[in-house]
């Protein structure tokens, strides 16, 4: 189907860490990027928007757009045609959110397991998006979202799409908010589940999965205490020098702070995903959704 400028549900979502990962050079640490990006590119089948007729056998699909170039990601939905798959607006909304909550999960899930973290926006606006090219206002918005907004590893929701969600929408999804009236996804919840399938399809117990994300936070929290501390032990005599240590320093201070954030959500996350939902929630929610 021809690509339009058209309304769509834009997600960008940035690889945190990305930058340092590629400066290693070792071939393991490239082939792990590599293998990540590639994976990513080949997900849009999986998070596809179906939809079986009733009167008939005619089976609808509106397959997201994925493009990845450097550290980012960008995945969008044609809203008019998902809606047509559909049927109306809220039920499309809801069922984009929820694909794009698993659809982050599984990236973050691939990232972390080569020392990544994820974070993004999520935006509905007007988009051009194939394979060769991409631009527009939704995607301005989105990466304005992840690179003022969110600032720890999650990605938020932009008002454009929350405003057409009702307080029991919101609930239902299990979206979770900040002091200031933000919404992001609860990727950290499906996180914790979706890490007792192993990278090579093998099932695993969770409270290993648990563990092993533990250890990989509090590696990397010891990783940037050690650096940080050696920046403050150098002996610099020269001013650019000092500057220059104590800007290492404050970057290497933010990114532990991410990492520490990262935690204490996941840890959350785990707990939410023991929890089971109400009964009378009436939504496809993430114990019980599977994309097609």
């Amino acid at each position: 189907m021809q690509s339009k400028f058209e309304e769509q549900f834009t997600v960008y979502i940035d690889l945190l860490g990305f930058v340092g990962a590629v400066s290693n050079e070792e071939e393991t640490n490239i082939s792990d990027i590599n293998g990540l990006l590639t994976k990513i590119t080949t997900m849009r089948s999986k998070f596809a928007v179906k939809s079986v007729g009733t009167k008939s056998i005619k089976t609808i699909w509106i397959k997201p757009m994925i493009t990845t170039f450097s550290d980012h990601i960008v995945i969008s939905y044609p809203l008019k045609r998902s809606c047509k798959a559909i049927g109306d607006t809220k039920s499309t909304l809801i069922t984009i959110v929820l694909q794009v909550n698993h659809f982050t999960a599984q990236v973050a899930e691939d990232a972390l397991r080569i020392g990544l973290l994820v974070r993004g926006g999520a935006t509905i606006g007007k988009l051009y998006h194939t394979p060769r090219a991409i631009f527009g206002k939704a995607l301005n918005d989105a990466y304005y979202i992840e690179s003022k907004v969110s600032n720890f590893p999650r990605v938020v929701l932009s008002p454009e799409i929350t405003s057409q969600l009702t307080k029991s929408d919101i609930e239902g999804l299990g979206l979770l908010s900040d002091d200031y009236g933000w919404y992001h996804f609860d990727y950290f919840k499906q996180l914790a589940k979706m890490g007792s399938i192993s990278a090579d399809g093998i099932a695993v117990d969770r409270a290993a999965w648990a563990e092993q994300v533990k250890r990989i936070v509090n590696d990397n929290l010891t990783k940037f205490d050690n650096q940080i501390k050696g920046l403050a032990s150098k002996n610099l005599t020269k001013l650019e020098e000092q500057v220059r240590s104590v800007k290492q320093a404050e970057d290497l201070a933010k990114t532990k702070a991410k990492w520490a954030w990262f935690g204490k959500e996941f840890c959350s996350g785990v707990e939410r995903s023991k929890a089971q939902p109400p009964k009378s929630s009436g939504y496809a929610t993430d114990l019980d959704y599977s994309p097609v």
